[in-house]
Formats: C-alpha cells, structure tokens, sequence
C-alpha cells in the first residue's frame, strides 16, 4: 500500500513519518504537475525503508533491564 499511496499522494509518506518539511516541499512539487515524478521517487525511496514496528522492536531489544537482580517478596505468615 506503501508504493501506490507514495507514487500517487507522495506528501502523504512524509506526513505519515512526521517529515513535515518535506512534505510541504513534495507537496509544491504535486501542485505544479511537471514535477510530480520527482516527488513520487523521492517519498519512493523513503517508503522503502525500515517500517516503525522493526524500530521499536529493535529499540525495546536493546534497552531491555535485565530483572536477575530483585529480589522475590517474603511472605509472612501468623501462626495461632
């Protein structure tokens, strides 16, 4: 869905990213049509890059806390 929305909306894959200056630019470049093309293989070749879920995945990796070091709760129990 990546490549039809960035070859037909090509601003629409920089809002997406949160890319707002180049969207704006891409979005001068659909308003007069003859260069169009250049704005679609621009957000083209942006659509082609690391999707934000491996991001997080690769982030939540490798800022893991490793939890060997708490200690477990006593239980206290009363005795009659």
């Amino acid at each position: 869905m990546a490549i039809k929305s960035s070859a037909l909306l090509p601003c629409s894959v920089f809002f997406a990213r949160g890319q707002v200056g180049m969207g704006i630019v891409t979005l001068l470049m659909q308003i007069t049509i003859v260069l169009w093309p250049v704005a679609a293989s621009m957000a083209g070749k942006v659509a082609d890059g690391p999707s934000v879920d491996s991001v997080l995945a690769q982030l939540s990796e490798t800022h893991k806390v490793p939890m060997g070091h708490i200690k477990p709760k006593k239980t206290f129990s009363q005795s009659a």
